[in-house]
């Protein structure tokens, strides 16, 4: 981060506009990490206030593509701080900047961030409808998630593939935590064999804190099923 700061410092933002954008750009991504991994709301709002200084300059109708990028990194900033600070308006903000960013990409024209873009977005909705516990958004979030997995297994993404039968599970355990009888049972089951199927793809000697989480996803899963209608614990973590 701090090498990004120094050459900001010494690039002309006037006359070297361009390379000064894509610099200010990568140093608000690492800001971005830095606030996630810290779990630092202040840096989360630093990150965000960055990437819509950002659109100023990259406009919809002048660089489509890094106008796309930008939402999509400021939907990152956004979600994080909904997620830590338990903000459905941050969380609707990001949700609205996902749907922007893939407005523009296809998969064709971009074929990594169009996968990241729909995960991101299936992730912010599952926040968002277990948080509000509204269906809508859970059923919107495997629709997104359902987009992706196709590409996923073409081009033999075990792990991107492993991630998001994970997060399909997850929203469909928030699905069923919204459903009676038969049909949270169905929901459950559905669970059940996606997180399995997750499970079986993950290496838990490389992946060990995807492994555990799925784990402890099963488990909530089959207690769940277990219970009949009664109140479904989700995991942490």
């Amino acid at each position: 981060m701090k090498a990004y700061e120094r050459a900001l410092l010494v690039t002309d933002q006037v006359r070297n506009l361009n390379p000064w954008l894509v610099t200010f750009n990568n140093f608000a991504i690492s800001i971005r990490k830095l606030g996630t991994l810290r779990e630092d709301q202040s840096l989360l709002e630093k990150a965000a206030s960055s990437f819509n200084q950002l659109l100023k300059f990259w406009t919809r109708s002048s660089d489509p593509r890094n106008w796309a990028r930008a939402r999509n990194n400021l939907g990152i900033a956004l979600a994080d701080i909904g997620e830590l600070a338990g903000s459905a308006f941050h969380l609707q903000r990001a949700v609205e900047a996902f749907q922007d960013a893939l407005s523009v990409w296809t998969v064709v024209v971009e074929p990594i961030d169009w996968p990241a873009a729909n995960r991101n977005l299936g992730h912010a909705l599952t926040t968002l409808g277990s948080m509000e516990k509204n269906v809508s958004f859970l059923e919107r979030a495997l629709i997104a998630f359902g987009l992706v997995m196709p590409v996923h297994i073409a081009r033999q993404k075990t792990f991107h593939q492993a991630t998001v039968l994970i997060a399909q599970a997850s929203a469909e355990l928030s699905i069923a935590e919204n459903s009676v009888g038969s049909k949270r049972k169905q929901n459950l089951s559905t669970a059940l064999i996606h997180v399995s199927a997750g499970i079986e793809l993950f290496n838990p000697s490389q992946l060990t804190v995807h492994f555990d989480n799925a784990l402890r996803l099963r488990d909530a899963i089959q207690a769940a099923l277990a219970g009949g209608d009664g109140r479904i614990a989700h995991p942490t973590g």
